[in-house]
């Protein structure tokens, strides 16, 4: 499963374990440090889920609700 891992670097590095996890099962981990960089993967390529990371819960819901209307079909989870 293709994922995309929209966090800053010292955020994605944070979540590290959860990264791993990815890893562990099998997922082939893409990491963008921003939204704007994630949108042109997603339009690039095909992923099957997008976990998205920021501090800021206005960032979070902007970035979830963009990444939703761009990929309607892939898994997103927030963190």
């Amino acid at each position: 499963m293709r994922t995309l891992l929209v966090a800053e670097r010292g955020r994605a590095a944070a979540l590290s374990n959860a990264v791993e996890a990815f890893q562990d099962f099998g997922c082939d981990l893409v990491s963008a440090p921003s939204w704007a960089v994630a949108n042109s993967l997603l339009l690039e390529d095909e992923f099957q889920a997008v976990l998205v990371s920021s501090a800021d819960a206005d960032e979070l819901t902007r970035t979830v609700r963009s990444a939703r209307q761009l990929v309607p079909e892939a898994a997103i989870l927030a963190v």
